[in-house]
């Protein structure tokens, strides 16, 4: 269930989580299939990304990983941020999995 942002959408696609907007209000149950007039509403609720069910081709979590990478890039010889980012490598292997 690949978290996605809501500019890559695309009708057709099944939530695998609720939609919920940023106070935690569920506007999609889980298992709703996307549909344009849905992703307008998504889009008016401010709503920033969505769960999708479907298979995995890795980009995802290569681009996330990449991103992590840049972002830590700077401090790559400090030990207790190498942990630190290896922590979140961790997390975000497990979220995604």
């Amino acid at each position: 269930m690949p978290r996605i942002p809501l500019d890559r959408v695309e009708p057709g696609m099944q939530l695998s989580r609720h939609a919920k907007n940023s106070a935690g209000i569920m506007l999609l149950e889980r298992g709703t299939t996307i549909t344009e007039a849905l992703i307008r509403k998504l889009r008016n609720a401010k709503v920033c990304h969505v769960f999708v069910a479907g298979a995995r081709d890795g980009t995802g979590m290569q681009e996330a990983l990449a991103a992590l990478e840049e972002r830590f890039k700077l401090t790559r010889h400090d030990p207790r941020m190498n942990v630190l980012k290896e922590l979140l490598e961790e997390h975000m292997r497990d979220i995604c999995s």
